[in-house]
């Protein structure tokens, strides 16, 4: 079977909230790659950025995977 692409042009009144979404996003890979190399517990972690940053866990889970 063939491979198929989709293409949708994104309404420029999102492109704020993506670019706000991309920069938090990757201020908490970065404070959470520091808190993993410190050797913090990542249970103990989650509790705290999921607070902090007001994410669910399955954002948490996914930008702990991409890490």
């Amino acid at each position: 079977m063939g491979k198929v692409t989709y293409q949708t042009l994104v309404p420029t009144s999102f492109v704020p909230f993506c670019e706000e979404m991309a920069a938090l996003y990757s201020e908490i890979e970065h404070d959470l790659y520091r808190d993993i190399q410190r050797g913090e517990n990542i249970n103990d972690l989650k509790r705290e950025y999921q607070h902090r940053y007001q994410i669910n866990a399955r954002q948490f889970n996914a930008i702990n995977i991409e890490i």
